[in-house]
């Protein structure tokens, strides 16, 4: 559904992670992947935010600059 609503015109793709706990890591990536294929810009409202580990800040930030790399 991603992918043809970037073939109907989308810009970008947009996640917000917080608000979908049970969208698994491996799920998240493919959207990475998806965004950079298609060569747009992902803009994440990352999971977990807080001091709270291992789901907490830290946690959220690797998840996302490890999906971005």
């Amino acid at each position: 559904m991603l992918g043809r609503g970037l073939d109907e015109g989308g810009l970008g793709l947009g996640l917000g992670i917080n608000y979908t706990p049970a969208a698994s890591p491996q799920e998240i990536h493919r959207v990475f992947q998806l965004a950079a294929a298609r060569r747009v810009p992902i803009y994440v409202h990352m999971r977990g935010i807080g001091l709270k580990e291992p789901e907490g800040s830290f946690s959220s930030i690797q998840e996302m600059l490890a999906d971005a790399r």
